[in-house]
């Protein structure tokens, strides 16, 4: 069986990509990584009192809003679908950080980065109580 995969880069038109993807007559979504990340320093991140709202409006944007509209416009997908051989409708897995769960100043003192990365896990964490079944590593997957 082959497919087609569709890799879709930078935050201009994800919501649109993800759209026609979804929205494609008699395409199958089977699967979805999102893998988005963006170090905010250039734009003002960093540690709290320091980050600048630009900073953490731009690092929230490309860390969690990309992933959040990809998510969306595909999970609506693989739910109206019928199941696969597999008995699934499809996989979402999201690429967290372990900054959401292990900050390490020393090294990485970037706090709407961390944001970001522990709204990625909260959000998948609620996707998979919602309509999914949560794998390990929270990755949502198995819909």
């Amino acid at each position: 069986m082959r497919g087609k995969v569709l890799i879709v880069t930078g935050s201009t038109g994800i919501a649109a990509a993800a759209t026609r993807l979804a929205a494609a007559a008699g395409a199958r979504v089977d699967a979805l990584f999102n893998a988005a990340g963006l170090s905010g320093r250039r734009f003002g991140d960093g540690p709290v009192h320091e980050c600048t709202p630009q900073g953490w409006e731009i690092t929230l944007a490309h860390n969690l809003t990309v992933v959040f509209q990809m998510c969306r416009a595909v999970a609506g997908r693989m739910l109206d679908q019928d199941p696969g051989e597999d008995g699934m409708r499809g996989s979402i897995l999201n690429m967290g950080s372990v900054l959401a769960e292990s900050p390490e100043p020393r090294h990485f003192a970037t706090h709407a980065y961390a944001a970001a990365k522990g709204g990625v896990e909260a959000m998948s964490r609620s996707i998979t109580g919602e309509v999914l079944r949560l794998d390990a590593g929270w990755s949502v997957t198995g819909v």
